[in-house]
């Protein structure tokens, strides 16, 4: 099992920070963060694109809320192989 992480915001004037630290602070390697700067009711986006290439079976995908995947999470599709998504406030509370 791998840990992979998302982050996007919806404009280039907002900051991927927050999500991008809290993901690191989850454990998740800084070399398999994939973000977005772009509106959730855009599909093509390239760290989506990108993670979806990377993931596989058993992998696990890290997100802070998981609208940040996208408006509509019926939209967002991964291969048949994939993995479980988890936000963080819930695998926190998982943990306790």
């Amino acid at each position: 099992m791998r840990l992979f992480g998302y982050a996007r915001v919806s404009t280039s004037q907002q900051s991927l920070e927050i999500q991008v630290n809290a993901l690191k602070e989850a454990g998740v390697l800084e070399s398999r963060i994939f973000s977005d700067k772009a509106s959730g009711s855009h599909l093509d986006r390239e760290g989506l694109h990108l993670l979806r290439i990377k993931v596989e079976g058993g992998d696990v995908i890290l997100i802070k809320k998981l609208d940040r995947l996208g408006r509509n999470t019926e939209d967002i599709s991964f291969s048949d192989a994939v993995c479980c998504f988890l936000e963080l406030s819930m695998r926190s509370s998982v943990r306790t």
